[in-house]
């Protein structure tokens, strides 16, 4: 099966995440620990996801330092506490 690329015009999406800044031997590490804790955060405070999750890729520095946010997409507003923050994707202009 052959995929085509495609562009999608998106509307904002919230999302609720972590941010961390972490070097390319450190990243599964936290990965393996950053989705369970987002994750148990929406479980704790009733917020079910609205997507899949994703890795928003804030500073790209290979040599050095990555910083990322794991992420996962919810249907409105949600009041981020801890590590754990809100944000939204901004649409598609």
């Amino acid at each position: 099966m052959k995929h085509e690329p495609q562009i999608q015009q998106r509307a904002a999406q919230p999302y609720v995440g972590i941010r961390m800044p972490v070097t390319m031997e450190g990243f599964a590490e936290a990965v393996d620990t950053g989705f369970p804790d987002v994750f148990g955060w929406l479980a704790k405070h009733g917020v079910t996801p609205a997507g899949p999750p994703f890795i928003r890729y804030l500073v790209i520095d290979m040599e050095t330092e990555l910083e990322i946010e794991l992420a996962v997409p919810v249907g409105g507003e949600a009041e981020g506490y801890g590590r754990v923050r809100s944000d939204v994707l901004p649409a598609d202009t």
